[in-house]
């Protein structure tokens, strides 16, 4: 049998400094941050749409578009696509050349290609920022016609029930449910959902959404297991797949404090703009949370209320190096285009004293 070397560190504190805890880790047992893209780091601004419309409560599309033009004012330094899929955790097919998407919105749905898709990652281009494209962890939507075949990758609550997921926004047909990690069939068909990605569309970057989905338990009578060792594991193939399409694509999570799994990870994007979140002194301090887990990994987060929560976004960018984030399509709309010109100003003059987010262990 083989041998293996295990070790332990012992760290003694009085409580009081969480950021002397991570300190520790990075140091002794923290994957190591290697491997980030340099543009990465240079990001100030992110930007984020959820297949905006031109007008809130018109037919949706035309909001990215429309933003684009803003790009270079705004420093936006990754631009990421969300909402532009058939259904929820059905993302793309290279054999499926056009589709419909948003196929639960009140103002209908909306029709896009693959060419759509890379007319949007050129136009960022074009305008001075990376693309990313959007997938989420866990959640599928029932109404694809892949959900004959991977229904028992559902999670299994303790009750023995599959428990729906907690979301049904213009993009869910039928009903969420809530997929399991640990199912090997679920992991494959994620790896290959963003291969494609990369193949048919070419992002710079992959953003995995919800990714504390990741922490839990699967109670499947053919897996029953604690998933975030699965989740790890996942993390690990699916960086390894983005790096070999090319060493200067990012992984980015979204764990919003509340998993650690942007360790496996080039950086953190996600949505902390909600008052149990960015709304607390605590979670913007200097150290401790999720600046310090960070360590050397950039922090852009995405914002569905980055206008309400502007104040509290720059409290963040100055005390931590944080990036800033601007959503459009849910809960605010208009993104840059829409701003009215005094909110405008501001928002350029801030950005403006940002320094490129960078994380120091």
């Amino acid at each position: 049998s083989g041998q293996a070397t295990l070790r332990v560190w012992l760290l003694l504190h009085d409580g009081s400094d969480a950021g002397l805890v991570y300190r520790f880790y990075h140091r002794f047992a923290a994957p190591p941050a290697d491997g980030i893209p340099d543009w990465l780091r240079g990001v100030r601004t992110h930007y984020y749409d959820f297949l905006s419309p031109l007008s809130s409560g018109g037919p949706r599309g035309g909001g990215f578009e429309e933003n684009a033009a803003c790009f270079k004012d705004f420093s936006v330094g990754l631009a990421t696509c969300h909402g532009t899929y058939s259904h929820w955790g059905d993302y793309i097919h290279p054999d499926r050349a056009e589709w419909l998407a948003m196929r639960g919105d009140v103002a209908g749905s909306v029709r896009l290609s693959l060419d759509h898709l890379r007319s949007l990652r050129d136009l960022s281009h074009a305008n001075g920022a990376r693309f990313a494209m959007y997938i989420h962890l866990a959640g599928f939507d029932k109404a694809s016609p892949l959900w004959q075949d991977l229904q028992d990758s559902v999670r299994i609550a303790k009750s023995g029930e599959a428990p729906v997921y907690p979301w049904h926004g213009p993009d869910i047909e039928n009903e969420a449910v809530f997929m399991s990690i640990a199912s090997d069939a679920w992991v494959e068909h994620l790896l290959q959902q963003v291969a494609w990605l990369l193949e048919c569309i070419d992002p710079d970057a992959i953003v995995v959404d919800e990714t504390f989905a990741g922490i839990g338990f699967d109670h499947h009578p053919e897996r029953y297991c604690i998933t975030s060792g699965h989740m790890i594991r996942f993390m690990k193939r699916l960086r390894k797949l983005i790096k070999d399409a090319g060493a200067d694509k990012a992984l980015l999570t979204s764990d919003c404090g509340l998993a650690p799994f942007a360790l496996w990870a080039d950086g953190e994007a996600g949505d902390c703009a909600y008052d149990a979140f960015l709304g607390q002194p605590a979670f913007r301090a200097r150290l401790g949370g999720e600046a310090s887990l960070l360590g050397e990994r950039p922090w852009i987060p995405c914002a569905w209320q980055g206008v309400g929560m502007w104040g509290e976004q720059m409290d963040l960018a100055r005390r931590v190096g944080a990036g800033v984030g601007l959503g459009n399509g849910w809960i605010e709309y208009g993104g840059f285009a829409g701003l009215p010109q005094g909110l405008r100003s501001r928002i350029l003059d801030d950005i403006a004293e940002l320094s490129p987010s960078r994380r120091a262990p």
